[in-house]
């Protein structure tokens, strides 16, 4: 199981990524940004280290939901991948849903599954997960329903909506 992702190469600062969840789902602002994100992330997928650029993929063999093994050989299958999503299976057990889609908030299973992915002021990279924001726990008790009517409604800063 992947635990965590560190990828240095898209901004001054790298992007990091911990305690993922069997379920991990990014939502892009868009696209063209989530296909900046997959390149890189494709870069380290096949190899577990990019020697260009020192990103890593930190994984670890669960064994009763307690950590046995660590840093160990990853195995990444692509189950979809096209312009607005890429959904990947790992050791057969995690999903990575990689997505520009609202309705994959629905899939999400606890408030730890959900990240979002925007571009800032200063045109760099933004990685941060639902669980940053103040009233994460508010919003996830009232349901699934909440967190995605609180998605589309642009709250979470990261949602461009259909066709824009």
């Amino acid at each position: 199981m992947i635990t965590g992702l560190e990828i240095n190469s898209l901004n001054k600062e790298k992007i990091e990524m911990y305690e993922l969840t069997k379920n991990t789902i990014v939502l892009f602002n868009n696209s063209d940004l989530k296909y900046k994100f997959m390149k890189e992330f494709d870069k380290i997928k096949y190899d577990e280290t990019d020697k260009d650029d020192n990103s890593i993929i930190y994984s670890t063999v669960l064994d009763n939901n307690k950590s046995k093994e660590q840093n160990h050989k990853v195995n990444i299958k692509t189950i979809i991948s096209y312009k607005p999503t890429s959904i990947f299976l790992v050791d057969d057990e995690q999903h990575f849903i990689f997505t520009t889609e609202a309705p994959f908030v629905l899939q999400c299973d606890n408030s730890y599954d959900l990240w979002f992915c925007d571009i800032n002021r200063d045109n760099e990279i933004e990685l941060y997960s639902f669980v940053e924001f103040k009233r994460y726990k508010e919003i996830w008790n009232e349901g699934i329903e909440e967190v995605y009517k609180w998605f589309i409604d642009g709250r979470f800063s990261c949602y461009e909506g259909y066709g824009r």
